[in-house]
């Protein structure tokens, strides 16, 4: 679940997958910043926004495999 905090928006890697609609083998892939909790990884909303509008246009797919199995 999205949780805010002092209004700042942070997904998990399932979130942030289903948020820019690619599997979480090729979310893992990509460059979106991110922090650490523990062995959690998590993903700020405003972050994740700016990183898709600097890549708007460029291709992203996973090599190997064309599914996912997460």
């Amino acid at each position: 679940m999205e949780k805010t905090v002092d209004g700042m928006q942070f997904m998990s890697q399932k979130e942030t997958a289903k948020y820019i609609g690619v599997c979480l083998c090729t979310l893992k892939k990509l460059d979106i910043p991110f922090t650490r909790a523990g062995r959690r990884v998590i993903y700020t909303r405003s972050l994740v926004d700016e990183w898709m509008l600097e890549n708007a246009g460029k291709e992203v797919r996973s090599e190997g495999n064309n599914h996912c199995n997460q």
